[in-house]
């Protein structure tokens, strides 16, 4: 009887465990992003989110929340690169950090 309660404190601490560090993850979010004639960014659209410390590229399972999106896209919306304006529509990829302890947040360096 005291193994199996040994055993589950264990799989409860392991889970609890996890859970927080899993929370203080950070992820790569991947956004395409359309930039006008002019160079300015009009569009911005999630294209897949990574998770960095495993190192690869390919894309994880994670929900960003509505609110993350929003910043993200208002913080690239408007941004100019001089050096693409040549008259011409280009799809580019930039991308941002998402931090879930603080999904309203864009800026993290």
């Amino acid at each position: 009887m005291s193994r199996m309660i040994v055993n589950l404190i264990a799989a409860v601490l392991l889970i609890i465990t996890s859970s927080i560090f899993a929370a203080e993850k950070l992820f790569s979010v991947i956004f395409e992003i359309t930039i006008n004639g002019s160079g300015e960014v009009v569009e911005a659209v999630v294209n897949k989110t990574i998770d960095p410390s495993i190192s690869s590229t390919d894309a994880v399972k994670i929900d960003l929340p509505s609110k993350y999106v929003s910043a993200a896209r208002k913080s690239l919306i408007g941004r100019t690169y001089n050096n693409l304006a040549d008259g011409k529509t280009k799809i580019k990829y930039t991308w941002l950090y998402y931090d879930p302890k603080y999904p309203e947040k864009v800026d993290i360096e």
